[in-house]
């Protein structure tokens, strides 16, 4: 099998842990598992060792970037007015699969079965042209996209469908692709119920799975309670996050929430703080660095605002932190905030459940939103805070500190259930076998 993700081992977030760990446990030997490490195309095998295998012009990579996230990031989350097209990226994204699938086939990648990851590469299927080709998308299939958008979007899309399958996180981004796919496709017929789309000349069938990404629960659940943390933290109980600095994820939206809360209700003051562990994301690109700034001066008027000589409201931390050391602190959290505006799945929301200690005589709380992929999964145990209302946030958060010890343990207990139903390794064999 050859998975393509276009981060590899190592790589930040909960998407490259859960693939290295998928590929560890679950991979043949024979398996390689490709992805860009600085701008070299490389791949990982059953020797252990990177082999770097194509350079990229840092041209090529940069066009691609752009296009990818400020053209397909935005509109995938149905935030259009962030969108930004520009003709010489779209060139760049297009070349940059092209050159990929050329050094793929010469490498013999179109013997076996293929698995690809997420939007970097969507014209990379048709590329390729193998039976046996299956593609995740990790974000969010958008509800809409505007119509002199539309082309563009149906260019990837034309990518995907030849594919075998085709892997969504929900029902939702699912049927809204079939849509997409039944509004400006007439060559496929559409069975929305079965989940298949069909070509009506070449008879190819493409069947899309709804398989929201799993977790490594071995890891979380072995990982040590007693972790010492090296990061700053309040003597009060804490509030915590875990995200990037991403116009998606709701991050203006918490602290004016925070604002709210320490404003409306002074009680507060002293007595909680929010930890944020929360990184700046693509740097470089406009819209993300204006709202990294824009985020880093509010919350220093925060701080100015309510702090004391011996507390604060917000600890906000820019380092990442390890895995290991993240479990620690997931336990510690006596309520997980989880509030994006919309986002593909949000791993962090089940890493927190799945850290939580069974025998914890105060088990934490999961507070999502309905705009994570990971609520349709989670969200009826969890407690719902509406990201755009901070009034609703803060009686979410007000009810989730004051709700009873068995009540709390019951949610966890049955998210943890959900969690193990659908573990990464059922989520990999999914993809991995299925026809």
């Amino acid at each position: 099998m050859d998975i393509v993700s276009y981060r590899g081992e190592g790589a930040g977030g909960g998407v490259s842990s859960a693939l290295k760990a998928a590929v560890d446990n679950f991979a043949d030997s024979k398996s390689r598992w490709w992805f860009l490490q600085n701008n070299d195309l490389a791949y990982l095998n059953g020797d252990s060792r990177v082999h770097i295998v194509y350079n990229l012009e840092n041209d090529l990579i940069q066009g691609h970037y752009r296009y990818c996230n400020e053209f397909i990031w935005p509109l995938m989350h149905d935030l259009p007015q962030f969108a930004i097209y520009k003709d010489t990226d779209r060139n760049y994204y297009r070349e940059f699969n092209r050159q990929i699938a050329r050094v793929q086939l010469d490498s013999g990648i179109g013997s076996g079965n293929i698995f690809i990851h997420d939007y970097q590469f969507a014209l990379l299927p048709a590329l390729l042209s193998s039976s046996q080709m299956s593609i995740f998308w990790h974000i969010p299939w958008p509800k809409k996209v505007p119509h002199h958008y539309s082309e563009s979007i149906a260019e990837l899309a034309q990518g995907m469908l030849a594919c075998a399958k085709i892997g969504f996180h929900t029902t939702e981004y699912a049927q809204n692709f079939i849509q997409f796919v039944r509004d400006f496709f007439p060559e496929y017929k559409v069975n929305a119920d079965e989940l298949v789309i069909k070509n009506r000349k070449t008879k190819k069938i493409t069947r899309l799975l709804v398989r929201p990404l799993g977790l490594d629960l071995k890891f979380w659940k072995a990982a040590d309670a007693k972790q010492n943390l090296s990061i700053e933290l309040p003597d009060t109980p804490i509030i915590l996050s875990v995200d990037r600095a991403d116009y998606t994820k709701g991050i203006m939206q918490r602290l004016e929430m925070i604002d709210y809360l320490f404003s409306a209700k002074p009680e507060f003051l002293g007595k909680l703080a929010f930890v944020q562990i929360c990184q700046q994301t693509r740097p470089g690109l406009k819209a993300f660095d204006d709202y990294w700034a824009n985020c880093r001066d509010y919350a220093a008027e925060i701080e100015k605002r309510y702090a004391s000589s011996n507390w604060k409201p917000l600890y906000w931390h820019t380092s990442p932190i390890s895995q290991q050391e993240l479990s620690g602190l997931y336990k510690r959290a006596q309520v997980m905030l989880v509030n994006p505006v919309r986002d593909g799945l949000n791993l962090t929301a089940k890493e927190y459940v799945a850290s939580l200690d069974d025998r914890n005589s105060s088990p934490g709380l999961l507070m999502l939103s309905s705009g994570a992929g990971v609520y349709n999964e989670l969200g009826d145990q969890a407690v719902n805070v509406n990201p755009n209302s901070c009034k609703d946030a803060c009686e979410a958060l007000n009810y989730s500190l004051k709700m009873p010890l068995r009540m709390r343990d019951n949610r966890i207990k049955l998210m943890k259930q959900r969690l193990k139903t659908n573990s990464l390794e059922k989520w990999w064999h999914d993809f991995e076998l299925t026809g």
